[in-house]
């Protein structure tokens, strides 16, 4: 009879010791969105031999003892990686299936304004780049996921900081491009850099366009970290040498587009490092036609397309002369007097017999030169007095009128950046 109480005894114990064991200081109830950096102190206590016996508790028999050990390496954040990563060596598919379910939680719980490196993500990275394994593909699936995730908010954090990113209509080049995916960072963007921090994870945005006195190198810099980034524009702002450098880094860009930019000849060494595959057009800008024709020798299979200063009129090129259609109004051509039917035959030195001739004019000056004179040949309404027939005893009767004759009148004009 003794010697069964003491065989109950002992079987109590073991189970106390083994529900001691399987609860550890833990409390019942742990959060299901883990923190991914605990505090330092909280970190140095857990050890190495102890987040290791987490990671060996993943093969346990007991499903507690799994659930409770995911907890904890949850909990313990980047600093768990390591050993996670390590486990995958000998476990498994149980300990494989959990060790990348914490990596991907792990890493879609990272917050790239607050945190610099994504140590997660980066074991994910080398586990699914580590050939043909059932691992590198689960991996690989976990990324999918991480991606499609941190895609989704960086669409919402960055469209709270004002930026906009959807369909709309955009200039490239000399085209209007209509209803066509991008971003815009506006002119009244508030200037929120940190939240940039989110453009590395948004895919499937080609074209960008970047406008405002809040451009400066470090949001250049975000910018080329876009995915799939093929177009930029920068435009509306002063940018130097120093604003471009981040985009010498990149791999590839199709086109590379400055509108309505306070700077010249020295981004010329800058631009001839840019990655440019179809087109690099430079509107506004002080860039000097010296600089213009140097830059088209240094690209010679690329669509190079440089003009210095904005007009403002719409001209025909079917015409046999340069007869102004149209002139847009609050522009150089309306202030400096040019109306809708002049013909214009000169602008600075150049002759001009056609609109194109007018571009290749213009391309030569720049909106930072002084006015520059032009002639227009206009046709203006006279009044004429004409004298009929005197008849005998009556005094000569006089005629007045309105005749249309043509005029060459000299005009003046002060370029602008004003490039739509």
């Amino acid at each position: 009879m003794r010697l069964n109480f003491l065989k109950c005894s002992t079987i109590v114990m073991l189970f106390f010791a083994a529900v001691s064991t399987c609860r550890g200081d833990e409390p019942d109830a742990a959060a299901e969105s883990p923190a991914t950096d605990p505090p330092t102190s909280a970190v140095a206590e857990i050890g190495e031999s102890q987040l290791k016996q987490w990671v060996a508790q993943l093969a346990s028999d007991q499903y507690r003892l799994r659930e409770l050990s995911t907890t904890r390496l949850l909990l313990a954040g980047s600093a768990a990686v390591p050993a996670l990563e390590a486990g995958l060596q000998d476990g498994d598919l149980e300990t494989t299936s959990r060790i990348l379910s914490v990596l991907r939680k792990l890493s879609v719980a990272f917050d790239p304004q607050r945190q610099t490196r994504d140590l997660a993500w980066e074991s994910l990275e080398r586990i699914g780049a580590a050939g043909a394994s059932s691992a590198a593909t689960r991996a690989q699936l976990a990324m999918d996921e991480v991606r499609d995730d941190r895609k989704q908010r960086a669409m919402e954090v960055l469209t709270g900081a004002g930026i906009f990113i959807g369909f709309g209509e955009y200039h490239l080049a000399s085209s209007v491009v209509s209803n066509n995916y991008h971003m815009r960072i506006p002119k009244d963007w508030a200037g929120n850099v940190a939240a940039l921090s989110w453009l590395k994870w948004l895919h499937g945005v080609e074209t960008v366009i970047l406008s405002g006195d809040k451009i400066t190198a470090d949001v250049v810099k975000h910018v080329a970290n876009i995915p799939d980034l093929r177009n930029l524009v920068i435009r509306d702002t002063t940018i130097t040498v120093d604003d471009l450098q981040g985009l010498t880094e990149l791999s590839r860009l199709d086109h590379f587009q400055l509108v309505n930019v306070s700077a010249g000849d020295e981004l010329i060494d800058t631009l001839a490092e840019l990655p440019l595959r179809r087109g690099l057009t430079l509107f506004g800008t002080d860039i000097s036609f010296e600089g213009s024709e140097r830059l088209k020798t240094l690209f010679p299979n690329l669509d190079v397309q440089c003009r210095g200063g904005f007009l403002g009129v719409r001209c025909s090129p079917l015409n046999p002369n340069c007869e102004v259609g149209t002139v847009e109004p609050n522009t150089a051509a309306a202030e400096a007097g040019v109306r809708s039917g002049d013909v214009i035959t000169k602008f600075g030195e150049f002759d001009v017999k056609s609109f194109a001739d007018l571009q290749a004019a213009i391309a030569k000056h720049t909106a930072a030169e002084k006015p520059i004179p032009m002639l227009v040949n206009r046709i203006v309404e006279e009044q004429v007095e004409v004298e009929l027939p005197k008849q005998d005893g009556q005094p000569t009767p006089k005629l007045i009128r309105t005749i249309r004759r043509q005029k060459t009148i000299p005009l003046t004009v002060k370029l602008k950046r004003q490039f739509p």
